[in-house]
């Protein structure tokens, strides 16, 4: 039994998503695409390996483009692309997994790009009994992101209040910074003329909370510092039946 058995069910059926960006306060955002099947291993690393029909490889592609009547040059817009292949394990059914992929962000006018590199592992095993075929699998990603902003033209706050006071000076322009993350897939195909078929997945992204600095915030004695801001970890859940 191998998992694309499961995936013209999957595609049949209505699939609920659930995207916890973060379980606090939102301060930072990843792009994100409606159509889940087609960006799988960009949001759970579990997934990688889980392909349809007899195939062992996979390439994907992928690319939007938000507001741009509106924004103009600043309009958002996101490319990612990614590769993987499966690989049979020692039992039928089982297999392990390797892949990879990469996202390019860019946001607003002067522009802040950013570039995310992951390489992606999953391992599948075959929990099938002798009437129903199912399947858990566990992966994670480990790879960098790397920020950059335009210096151009930005406006701070303070120059809303005071239009006088010169430009910021930005410490950093590129920030690259280490990031990993870790996801779990469990599926119980639908037979025929069986109707018990499911899927429920979740997976964790940046659970080290990377830190994005453009400036140096060390504290001036009797201020608050409002410059540190982290990389939320983001949540995500995705079920279909």
């Amino acid at each position: 039994m191998t998992p694309q058995k499961s995936t013209s069910n999957f595609k049949r059926h209505l699939l609920v998503y659930l995207f916890f960006l973060s379980l606090a306060a939102l301060q930072a955002q990843d792009g994100l695409f409606t159509n889940f099947d087609e960006a799988s291993i960009y949001h759970n690393a579990a997934l990688t390996g889980f392909l349809p029909g007899a195939a062992t490889t996979r390439v994907q592609a992928r690319a939007r483009e938000q507001w741009r009547s509106f924004l103009g040059n600043g309009a958002y817009r996101t490319v990612t692309t990614g590769i993987e292949r499966r690989f049979c394990g020692n039992d039928d059914g089982d297999y392990f997994a390797v892949g990879g992929h990469v996202v390019a962000d860019w946001q607003g006018d002067p522009s802040l790009r950013r570039i995310d590199a992951y390489a992606n592992f999953a391992y599948a095993k075959d929990f099938s009994s002798r009437h129903q075929p199912r399947l858990l699998s566990g992966g994670f990603e480990l790879g960098y992101l790397q920020y950059n902003i335009e210096q151009g033209n930005p406006t701070f706050d303070d120059q809303f209040d005071n239009p006088t006071l010169p430009d910021e000076q930005l410490a950093f322009q590129n920030l690259l910074l280490f990031d990993y993350g870790v996801g779990v897939f469990f599926t119980q195909f639908s037979k025929k003329g069986n109707g018990n078929g499911f899927s429920l997945g979740a997976s964790a992204k940046h659970l080290g909370q990377p830190e994005l600095r453009f400036i140096n915030n060390f504290p001036t004695p009797g201020t608050d510092n409002q410059t540190q801001v982290r990389l939320p970890t983001r949540w995500t859940v995705h079920a279909g039946g």
